[in-house]
């Protein structure tokens, strides 16, 4: 074994020393004259999706090249137990991806703090860990999909692609969910390693080890697919023409808010006898417009950016630092890191956030820096800090300030509130708030308009019918002093049948409950809704009963399909039961998994064997 994996080193060690070269150069360049470290989560997943296809083309190389007949026979018929032969080429390649990617990357962030180009956190070393994580399982899956004897092994490349949506909590918790991925496609990998690759594993784990995979990654393909058709055919209907909307569904809603004519549509069907005067005040240009655009904020340690975190002030670039938890000053000249801090309160303040922070311009001379729970003014060329607001609990900021004259609004995830701005300083005053009738994730605007007794609000809830809500509304209301009147309220009907809006539920109920469990256990800084501790809304949410009925004929008519699928498949009645019992209770991707594992060439091919191998 020791043998083995030496020589598979020295087979690779020129290209490996070459890729690591370009690989820390590279690094290094992009670590010191861009704010890559500081980009969004998306600009970091395509650097992070280089290095995962390098390992795919490696793993493609490798066994492309030992998978021909007579040296698949040399490797796998030596005197040494499969498990060891696969572990010797297993290791060397993690080796060899931690040569080539892992330490140039942590050598090109410690270079870059040496030089104080960038803020360089913890979490960014733990990120240099994450991309060999990443690309050990680009390579598992690479190779699985070469040794594979069915077709559809292909796959399975899409698992790095499911695991990076994980990547906006903290990178100390997601090794955890990458180290499982590892494991469970490395048994995937070992159930192919085998010196007969037309044979197939019928041991219980082995199956299990084949099959979860594929059922995950086929559940995707199949949500992602349906969706894409749903969408393409829905606008090739011309539904997405305004004047084919549905009608008193989500997209007309938001068509009218666009065009400013919301609420006084909604004014139209109340049966308020102050409507139709109101009405006559209301006008296009006499309506704003609020969306609950912060749906997420920084965790301290995340392992992706979900936001820009530099800050532009005074003469400087200010990055927050998640070990520090303040910003950061860097020269924009001399692209060289200071002592000078940003706290709370202001440059100088040694006061540490209470979360991380991200900020958002307001003007030339003044912008926003936000906490869950705090806004805070920045007075740019100053550099002082005034606090706005705070809130306490589970209350947490949803949205942009939007600011009117005097008045200033924000969303939170319990209300829409305005605010008056002070005469001097000092925090904001409250005049109005409406509490939210619905959950923050189902509402999707937010339109008021000012009349001579008060102000009129209309809520329009129905961002969560794309995951099967049916209850959604929308609700205007009137606000005068503190008391608060419902002129009109009425259900938004959905714009899709529910074999879309549901789809995700009908296709496979185990494995939607599954692959919502990382979001319900991991805190990826979602704003949630009032009175929930964890992102479990998609979970919670109630299912009609002809969503339940669907689901139900799905698993029955798979486990059907399954029975009729194995009736010509040469294995024990054990082992067919329990792919009809996996049918039935996961549905569709176990289905689907069945025919990749055993289609019908593997059971002619099988039946053949067996015939050669009777005596004449």
């Amino acid at each position: 074994m020791l043998d083995l994996f030496i020589a598979e080193l020295r087979r690779y060690r020129i290209a490996a020393l070459l890729f690591a070269a370009a690989s820390f150069v590279i690094d290094f360049l992009v670590f010191r004259t861009s704010n890559f470290l500081d980009a969004e989560y998306a600009v970091q997943g395509a650097g992070l999706a280089v290095f995962v296809l390098a390992s795919m083309a490696l793993a493609v190389f490798q066994f492309g090249s030992y998978k021909q007949p007579a040296r698949w026979l040399w490797l796998l018929h030596r005197p040494l137990p499969r498990l060891q032969i696969f572990l010797a080429l297993h290791l060397a390649s993690v080796v060899l991806i931690i040569l080539a990617a892992g330490i140039p990357m942590e050598l090109a962030l410690l270079a870059t703090k040496a030089g104080n180009a960038a803020v360089v956190d913890t979490r960014h070393y733990l990120g240099a860990m994450h991309v060999v994580l990443f690309c050990i399982l680009g390579w598992q899956a690479g190779s699985y999909a070469m040794l594979a004897r069915h077709r559809g092994a292909f796959i399975v490349l899409i698992l790095p692609l499911m695991l990076s949506s994980l990547y906006l909590a903290s990178a100390y918790v997601l090794l955890l969910p990458a180290l499982l991925c590892l494991l469970l496609m490395g048994g995937a990998l070992f159930t192919v390693f085998r010196p007969e690759r037309c044979s197939s594993a019928r041991q219980p784990f082995s199956v299990a080890f084949a099959a979860i995979p594929m059922m995950l990654c086929l559940y995707v393909i199949m949500n992602w697919g349906f969706m894409i058709v749903f969408n393409v055919a829905f606008t090739a209907a011309g539904m997405m023409n305004p004047a084919n909307h549905v009608p008193g569904g989500f997209l007309g809603a938001l068509t009218a808010s666009g065009e400013r004519r919301l609420i006084a549509g909604e004014l139209a069907k109340s049966d308020d006898p102050r409507a139709q005067a109101w009405r006559d005040q209301v006008k296009p240009d006499n309506e704003r417009r609020f969306t609950p655009e912060m749906r997420r904020f920084p965790l301290r340690d995340q392992a992706g950016n979900a936001d820009y975190s530099m800050l532009n002030a005074g003469n400087d670039y200010w990055v927050f630092s998640h070990d520090r938890m303040h910003y950061v000053a860097l020269n924009e000249k001399l692209n060289s890191s200071k002592e000078s801090i940003l706290g709370p309160r202001g440059v100088g303040d040694v006061t540490p956030f209470s979360r991380a922070a991200v900020s958002v311009s307001r003007s030339k001379t003044e912008a926003y820096i936000f906490t869950p729970q705090s806004l805070i003014l920045l007075d740019r060329k100053t550099l002082v800090a005034q606090q706005l607001v705070t809130f306490a609990g589970d209350e947490m900021i949803a949205s942009l300030p939007e600011v009117e004259g005097d008045s200033l609004s924000l969303i939170t995830n319990r209300r829409f509130v305005e605010y008056a701005w002070p005469a001097v300083g000092g925090m904001l005053q409250e005049r109005f708030s409406i509490p939210l009738a619905g959950p923050l994730t189902d509402l999707a605007l937010v339109q008021s308009a000012i009349v001579a007794d008060g102000h009129l609000v209309t809520f329009i809830f129905g961002q969560n019918q794309e995951y099967g809500a049916t209850n959604s509304q929308i609700i205007t209301v009137h606000v005068q002093g503190d008391k608060i009147t419902t002129i009109h309220q009425r259900t938004v009907v959905p714009d899709a049948g529910f074999l879309y809006t549901q789809r995700e539920f009908w296709m496979s109920p185990a494995v939607f409950a599954l692959l919502q469990m990382p979001r319900v256990m991991f805190d990826s800084g979602k704003v949630l809704d009032a009175g929930f501790t964890t992102d479990s809304m998609k979970l919670m949410l109630p299912r009609p009963l002809s969503a339940r009925i669907l689901a139900l004929i799905v698993l029955l008519a798979s486990a059907a399909a399954a029975g009729l699928w194995l009736r010509r498949e040469n294995a024990s009645p054990r082992y067919k039961v329990a792919w009809i019992a996996a049918c039935l209770i996961i549905g569709l991707p176990a289905l689907f998994a069945l025919v990749a594992l055993h289609g019908r060439q593997s059971a002619k091919r099988t039946a053949s064997t067996v015939g050669a191998l009777q005596p004449a």
